[in-house]
């Protein structure tokens, strides 16, 4: 997955820029420190790279402007739409206010 805007991948952007003293993981895959926040992302938005990290307390939370999928042995138990950006970098809502 391609990174067009460092917000098409948030998590990704994050942990491997000012946040990566809170990342641990490997090279393919990172997650967020579980005393700051459930969040996790792999290196190109692929599941597989997830199944190498020990979940903390809350599973992971995977921000992706695309579709996310669980790594085998895992499973997804909620989605959410995200805002989406265009290409000047705004936020467009639907007018829908959510929760």
């Amino acid at each position: 997955m391609a990174i067009s805007h460092p917000l098409d991948r948030p998590v990704w952007t994050a942990l491997t820029s000012g946040w990566a003293h809170l990342a641990h993981g490997y090279e393919r895959a990172l997650k967020l420190d579980p005393a700051y926040g459930p969040f996790a992302a792999s290196f190109d938005g692929s599941p597989e790279p997830l199944a190498g990290l020990v979940p903390g307390p809350d599973g992971f939370w995977v921000v992706e402007s695309g579709a996310v999928s669980a790594p085998e042995g895992f499973e997804v138990v909620k989605r959410a739409p995200l805002p989406a950006t265009s290409d000047d970098g705004h936020t467009h809502h639907t007018g829908r206010r959510r929760f």
